[in-house]
């Protein structure tokens, strides 16, 4: 597995308009917004991936116990990233079971 980049938001004070200085809930976003969208590109959150498929946290989980979902990274034990290139696949694929499991239900 590939290197992981680590990127550190600057705190700063929620914006007031006399510093003419916006910050995004305190943190200071101008300098990090090239590194946030490299991040994005290249990485997936467990959070996007059960929203895009319409599961719980908990389902995905079990798939990743059981061996369906490539190894995740995970950070301080329970925020879990896949590296976007190597578990889009995986995603799209259950997307298709999904889909048709619940187009059948519907009929």
């Amino acid at each position: 597995m590939g290197s992981l980049t680590v990127v550190v938001l600057k705190y700063a004070p929620p914006y007031t308009a006399s510093e003419g200085t916006a910050t995004t809930q305190g943190f200071t976003m101008a300098s990090t917004s090239k590194a946030q969208e490299d991040f994005d590109r290249r990485y997936i959150t467990s959070t996007e991936i059960t929203r895009g498929l319409g599961i719980s946290r908990s389902s995905l989980m079990d798939a990743r116990k059981r061996g369906k979902m490539p190894n995740a990274i995970c950070l301080h034990g329970q925020i879990y990233l896949w590296e976007r290139a190597e578990v889009e696949p995986f995603v799209a694929a259950w997307k298709v079971m999904l889909d048709a499991r619940r187009q059948a239900v519907g009929q």
